[in-house]
């Protein structure tokens, strides 16, 4: 984490930092769940996403027929922007990050992320790591409410 704080974090912009702090609770990125979480422009998000992948080694971009364009943070480094996001707000705070991120992975019809993110067996795989919101049952009732029977 030393490492990441001092040769990754600290290297990049702080408008670039703060969107991968911000979005950490996020199983991947892209510019649509980004723009929601972050309250960018979609715009602004495409380009920043583009600069993190360009320069940081440690995030790289996916193009799926099925899904598109995905960034995906190394897991190491998502552990220590999870633990960032932590420092940064209070628990009561997290609740409100946490729904955000399930609401927008929901409408982008990524249901089983969302669900995941609701109800974690655990977020963070390392042991410095720890953030355990519990689960989010009602929140997780109302997207499984929403979506389509097919999508999960």
């Amino acid at each position: 984490f030393e490492y990441l704080e001092q040769d990754v974090l600290l290297q990049t912009p702080e408008h670039e930092r703060s969107m991968l702090i911000e979005t950490a609770l996020l199983p991947y990125l892209n510019p649509i769940l980004c723009a929601e979480i972050c309250r960018h422009t979609l715009g602004e998000c495409e380009k920043l996403l583009a600069n993190i992948a360009a320069n940081n080694g440690l995030v790289s971009a996916h193009t799926t027929p099925q899904h598109g364009m995905r960034y995906h943070v190394h897991p190491v480094l998502r552990a220590f922007l999870v633990r960032r996001l932590t420092e940064r707000y209070p628990l009561s705070a997290l609740y409100d990050v946490r729904s955000a991120a399930a609401q927008a992975l929901a409408a982008q019809a990524d249901v089983d992320a969302a669900l995941e993110l609701l109800l974690p067996l655990q977020i963070a795989s390392d042991e410095n790591v720890s953030l355990s919101l519990g689960d989010d049952v009602e929140t997780a009732a109302n997207i499984v409410q929403t979506a389509s029977h097919d999508a999960i």
